[in-house]
């Protein structure tokens, strides 16, 4: 098992006793909750240097808490009883979960939010594309738990035309109460939980609200529109407290097509159809919100 107390640096050798992984770059730092690291197993020890797997590359993270790594374990576990479904469908592969580390398949692609064409015809077919994922973890009553555009990777399919695809299974559970330890551990990224999951459950309506929250972000990064500040205008962030009203909503709705019309004219029915589904995704009530990828494909009309 890894030390835990210091970050490792490309290059860095991890030994997790039946196999050894060198570390070729740091992909995220997690407030000293974890650490996530792109490696390549070493098939071979040599005096000088370590002979390495060159075609297949991994994520490791290292977990620096207890909580953390035992919702990892939990997904873990899950994930072994259904790998031969999801595999399919394009979820990474988790090839190891012990001792706070956990091993999954690296994806190649480009994470969404770093897209530099992105626009609404693009946004859209991301959109579908990670419905159809959700809709395949709903089929076994399992929510993702922390879709979000950092968590969503877009690459070349087998017919050349690009697909994107969810990766980071470390919050995958079954639908209901999610919560682990004591005191009851909440666990997410604040920014695209729903009321719901704020709460401590999965229901199925949660993966399809983080997903409008995560087109949300990204219309806000394609059209350079700060949309916290703008929704903060009508009260739709103050999820906590309160359901904001059918009126707010709707106006900021409106609000933001103007905003994305006046940027890009030529995708203006797209954008309509894109700030529809936002809309819906991110209600406040789970059953108000879009429960399949065709329930999607219908509002967005592609």
């Amino acid at each position: 098992m890894p030390s835990l107390s210091p970050y490792y640096n490309p290059g860095a050798t991890i030994d997790l006793g039946d196999q050894a992984f060198q570390v070729e770059a740091i992909l995220r730092e997690g407030k000293g909750v974890m650490q996530a690291l792109k490696v390549r197993k070493v098939t071979k020890k040599m005096k000088t240097k370590n002979i390495l797997d060159e075609e297949n590359a991994f994520v490791l993270k290292i977990f620096r808490n207890e909580s953390q790594s035992a919702v990892a374990n939990r997904a873990f576990e899950h994930w072994k009883k259904l790998r031969e479904v999801l595999r399919p469908s394009g979820f990474p592969d988790m090839h190891h979960c012990d001792n706070h580390v956990v091993v999954t398949e690296f994806i190649e692609g480009t994470v969404a939010e770093r897209i530099e064409k992105l626009n609404s015809k693009t946004i859209s077919r991301i959109v579908l594309d990670i419905a159809e994922q959700i809709d395949v973890l709903l089929q076994h009553e399992m929510a993702h738990g922390d879709v979000k555009p950092a968590n969503i990777v877009r690459k070349t399919g087998d017919q050349g035309a690009p697909r994107s695809k969810l990766i980071d299974m470390d919050y995958l559970a079954p639908l209901g109460d999610i919560r682990i330890g004591n005191p009851p551990l909440r666990f997410g990224t604040p920014d695209f939980m729903s009321p719901e999951h704020i709460e401590g459950r999965y229901v199925r309506g949660t993966d399809m609200h983080a997903l409008g929250k995560s087109a949300l972000r990204l219309v806000g990064l394609a059209y350079r529109i700060d949309t916290k500040a703008m929704l903060a205008q009508y009260g739709i962030l103050d999820f906590l407290t309160r359901a904001p009203e059918p009126e707010q909503r709707r106006l900021a709705a409106r609000q933001l097509f103007r905003n994305i019309a006046r940027k890009d004219g030529e995708n203006e029915k797209q954008s309509e159809r894109l700030v529809s589904f936002i809309t819906q995704a991110t209600a406040y009530y789970p059953e108000e919100r879009p429960q399949s990828r065709e329930e999607v494909k219908r509002i967005l009309a592609i």
